[in-house]
């Protein structure tokens, strides 16, 4: 991955259709946000930074040992765009691409989002989504000047579709990116998913789901 990458992990929303913090639920015993921190890290992204809100104690100690930083929402619960923002504000002068990568979004593998950089270094003035079947995923890799115009209080992620031309799609054979968990029903079918990857999963370190995403992912929701 390359050194000037980033990941932005937005975690301050309020949960209201799930009823309890989405973000705090467990998969196979860890909760569902470290699955999402821990794809950026085991793809390579030496720069995750994690934004929190109502839930920021808990989210905090769920990732007490791997190596991200947080930031606090000013605007938490008010929307995702605002979350992203906040993010992408305490980046690195230094980066130039980040992944915004939800973090109700826990089964999207770490190959996914080499996809993406392989797809950003070709055209590195588009923004790249990965898209299974014709449909895309949340994810996505933005070039950190584009990041900034999309997700300020007037860009585009408050009136989808302005910036289309820009989107580059990246077909991936990984249906977590359209796994988002929302709902009761949501994380009722990723947590059936999450039982079905195989190989070596050590849930303490942020490399563990990269032995068990690899070859598993394609099967998750058969």
């Amino acid at each position: 991955m390359n050194p000037t990458t980033s990941a932005v992990v937005p975690a301050a929303g309020r949960s209201r259709r799930m009823g309890r913090a989405k973000e705090l639920l467990r998969l196979r015993g860890v909760p569902a946000i470290r699955w999402a921190v821990q794809a950026a890290l085991s793809a390579g992204v030496r720069d995750v930074v994690v934004v929190v809100g109502k839930n920021s104690a808990r989210i905090r100690k769920a990732l007490s040992d791997l190596p991200v930083r947080f930031v606090v929402d000013p605007a938490a619960g008010s929307g995702m765009a605002a979350s992203v923002l906040a993010g992408l504000r305490a980046l690195s002068p230094d980066c130039r691409d980040v992944f915004v990568l939800p973090g109700d979004h826990p089964m999207v593998s770490p190959q996914t989002l080499a996809l993406l950089e392989k797809a950003y270094l070709a055209d590195p003035e588009a923004v790249a989504v990965p898209s299974l079947n014709g449909q895309r995923g949340q994810l996505a890799l933005f070039p950190v000047h584009v990041a900034m115009e999309v997700f300020s209080p007037h860009g585009p992620a408050h009136a989808p579709g302005i910036r289309e031309n820009r989107v580059r799609q990246v077909p991936v054979p990984d249906p977590g990116i359209l796994m988002d968990m929302n709902t009761p029903g949501d994380y009722k079918r990723i947590r059936k998913a999450a039982r079905k990857l195989h190989g070596t999963w050590d849930p303490a370190g942020p490399r563990g789901l990269a032995a068990a995403w690899k070859n598993a992912l394609s099967r998750a929701v058969s």
